[in-house]
């Protein structure tokens, strides 16, 4: 095994600040690696070259090293129709023993789990609205502010858990495809599809417009693996031969703008334990949706003022209260190793959505 260097180390101090970036940006990061290592060490020579396969090596040689820490960099491909390459610094334990390590409280913690199960239950959009999602924060036990759930979104948005499209829908982010993966697989196999061509999970493509085969994700593509397809298989679907001019979208392509603030595949549905829903009258939605975005409002606004002005004192001090406690509170998005744990001299907080959002 090569010995780590200098640069060993600063590249990954670099990895932990970031967590997720495009691979022309990691080759860049790693160009400057070198040259701020030579500007300390005139005589310091890098064991790969500063090439693309000279940095794939790199990376190869850091994941000696991270492995036993239960941390991996991994290269994937995002669901573009591009398919634009990243590198991700992964926890290779995100489950649910190391969520419980996580430094976000248990009312943050079920919303994120809330969260994961509405954007995989909203299939085919494999997506919700931000709307939606800001709802599901107020039907918590211990209801969350709107404030608090916004500052959470947008962090596991620029953490790279979750994606937010140009309407405004969340779903998973790159990172988040690659380190949940085992705790997606855990508690929502039946709920998931992959890629027919390279096999992995698949949240945004096309599928061909057969059911029969929709369940088992035989005839499911990601955008750039269904290009692939289409020419080898001469315009047929490999699995029931149909013509592929004949697809269907996956992702937020599959539902109306419309749906975007209106309507939601996953609103007006009851939890059951283990994460699966129960579907409500349909009837009752638009109006109990309406309701419940009125009382999230009024949580969030000044307390209501009484008629008796002799109470006015104690409604003064009662609304300073009320605006006291719905403070947002900060949400901590450092980067980690394992409890405890971080090679070469790196001591981090534990780790991501499975230890700590970051």
């Amino acid at each position: 095994m090569p010995r780590n260097t200098d640069l060993h180390r600063a590249y990954l101090q670099s990895m932990l600040s970031r967590r997720v970036l495009r691979e022309e940006v990691g080759l860049e990061l790693y160009k400057r690696a070198i040259t701020a290592v030579r500007a300390s060490d005139e005589d310091f020579e890098p064991t790969h070259q500063p090439t693309k396969d000279g940095f794939m090596s790199f990376l190869g040689d850091l994941n000696n090293t991270l492995e036993k820490y239960g941390m991996l960099l991994k290269r994937e491909r995002d669901q573009t129709a591009k398919g634009r390459g990243w590198v991700v610094l992964v926890n290779t334990e995100a489950n649910e023993v190391a969520m419980a390590g996580s430094d976000l409280t248990p009312n943050e913690l079920a919303y994120l789990r809330d969260l994961l199960a509405e954007i995989v239950e909203s299939y085919p959009a494999n997506s919700i609205g931000s709307t939606r999602a800001l709802k599901l924060a107020g039907e918590q036990q211990t209801k969350m502010a709107k404030t608090v759930a916004e500052a959470l979104l947008e962090s596991m948005v620029s953490r790279g858990w979750l994606a937010k499209s140009k309407r405004g829908r969340y779903s998973l982010g790159v990172r988040g495809l690659l380190e949940l993966d085992p705790y997606l697989t855990s508690n929502f196999a039946d709920l998931l599809r992959k890629c027919a061509r390279c096999s992995k999970l698949l949240t945004i493509g096309w599928k061909c417009d057969n059911e029969e085969y929709s369940s088992q994700g035989d005839n499911h593509w990601h955008l750039a693996c269904f290009e692939a397809v289409k020419r080898i298989s001469r315009g047929s679907c490999p699995a029931c031969r149909n013509s592929l001019e004949d697809v269907k979208p996956i992702g937020e392509a599959a539902v109306s703008v419309a749906q975007d603030t209106f309507i939601n595949g996953s609103r007006g549905r009851k939890r059951k334990s283990g994460g699966r829903r129960v579907a409500e009258d349909a009837s009752d939605e638009d109006e109990e949706q309406m309701n419940e975005e009125e009382d999230f409002e009024d949580e969030e606004g000044m307390a209501s003022q009484s008629h008796d002005q002799s109470q006015s004192q104690n409604q003064s001090q009662s609304q300073e209260q009320s605006q006291t406690q719905t403070q947002p509170r900060r949400v901590s998005v450092s980067p980690c190793f394992p409890r405890g744990i971080a090679p070469d001299g790196f001591n981090s907080p534990p780790g991501p959505l499975g230890g700590r959002i970051g």
